[in-house]
């Protein structure tokens, strides 16, 4: 397991390695009410049990309170030290300066309960948040998980690929259609460093490091129990000079590949998630004998959910969006399980009609090297993000 090196300090930590660890930077009774009122946002006969006691066959957070919303976990980002963390990477004080926070409170609950039918297992490699979408060579926040409850080893905790930020900015800046989990197959993964904390405790993390999270399966039963906040930058950074002595540690972790200027990456990201949202919908055509439903799954890539005449119901797998077409070539079953396997499809394309926004074109390759063409009309529409 990686250590943490203690020879730099924790800002050069981040900028290096793509994530840092601050002991003690929250009031510990400031914590405490704050664990408490996590109590109020959870369900299920466990929730007055001690926190030993929980686990995911007896309570879950509740996903109709706000949060944001909570006057009393807004607060994190006005603990003092927070707020010094804030200042050392950003590089400015003020709220809403063009270098610094936005003032924004975006974050989550971050439950993880001791779950009974898992074992201890050491998880390698993870994700990065950027599921079938464009990976941005920069970025405009960073992520800061607050431990409100002490944990153990295997406990839910938050594991992170050291220098992982570094490698994955360089496979974009190669190419900028760079995709996960795509391009990332081959990826490099070194020992992980996992996040065992006491309450109070910190974990920054630069939103390109790959990261994961493990089952808690810990020998005393502690859950994870955290506030995971996104600290918004004001302004999307879209030029990092490695020679530029004023560089805050933040930007300076956009430097470890060199020089960079990009000054379209943040639209050029925008305007990548909404022609995929321009996608969404249900296509319907042939008199209803054929339908695709288009949706992003929760994992941030496009699904498609397909009906043909005589075939059952089907699930696209590995369909990637190049800004414009929609392709896949293999497919499930909808009615999987676990055990059931990915099948080749014939090679699909979609794409909207470029004179009507409202008509999808599909075509498709057969093994025979044959094509066929349709159009389908937008039935129904797809609002957010959905798992069917």
């Amino acid at each position: 397991m990686f250590q943490i090196d203690t020879s730099i300090p924790w800002h050069e930590h981040f900028v290096k390695y793509g994530f840092a660890v601050l002991r003690d930077q929250v009031d510990r009774a400031w914590a405490k009410q704050a664990l408490e009122r996590v109590r109020d946002h959870t369900i299920g006969v466990g929730r007055d049990l001690p926190f030993e006691q929980w686990t995911t066959r007896n309570v879950r957070l509740d996903d109709t309170k706000p949060v944001p919303g909570d006057p009393l976990l807004d607060s994190v980002y006005d603990q003092p030290k927070l707020r010094d963390i804030m200042t050392t990477l950003y590089g400015t004080p003020e709220v809403g300066a063009p270098t610094g926070w936005n003032g924004q409170r975006a974050y989550g609950i971050f439950l993880t309960p001791f779950d009974p039918d898992v074992k201890p297992v050491q998880l390698w490699g993870g994700h990065i948040d950027f599921g079938g979408n464009l990976i941005p060579l920069f970025g405009n926040a960073f992520v800061m998980q607050v431990a409100l409850h002490d944990t153990e080893p295997h406990g839910g905790n938050i594991t992170i690929t050291p220098g992982s930020h570094k490698l994955v900015q360089k496979r974009a800046i190669d190419d900028r259609l760079t995709q996960y989990p795509y391009d990332f197959e081959d990826f490099p993964f070194t020992e992980p460093y996992e996040f065992v904390a006491r309450a109070g405790d910190v974990l920054l993390m630069h939103h390109l490091s790959f990261h994961t999270g493990n089952p808690c399966c810990g020998a005393t039963r502690r859950p994870r129990i955290a506030l995971h906040c996104q600290v918004q930058r004001t302004t999307f950074l879209t030029r990092a000079d490695p020679n530029d002595a004023t560089n805050p540690p933040w930007v300076r972790s956009f430097t470890l590949n060199g020089f960079i200027e990009d000054p379209d990456d943040e639209q050029r990201y925008i305007r990548f998630c909404d022609a995929k949202k321009a996608l969404w919908g249900v296509w319907t055509g042939d008199g209803g004998k054929t339908r695709y439903k288009i949706y992003t799954f929760f994992d941030g890539s496009l699904r498609i959910t397909f009906r043909e005449e005589g075939v059952p119901d089907r699930i696209s797998m590995k369909a990637r969006f190049d800004g414009r077409r929609l392709t896949f070539s293999e497919s499930i079953p909808a009615d999987y399980d676990k055990d059931t396997l990915v099948t080749p499809w014939p090679a699909t394309t979609l794409e909207l009609d470029p004179g009507d926004a409202e008509h999808l074109r599909i075509g498709v390759r057969a093994a025979d090297g044959s094509e066929s063409h349709r159009v389908l009309r937008r039935t129904e529409a797809v609002t957010t993000r959905q798992s069917v």
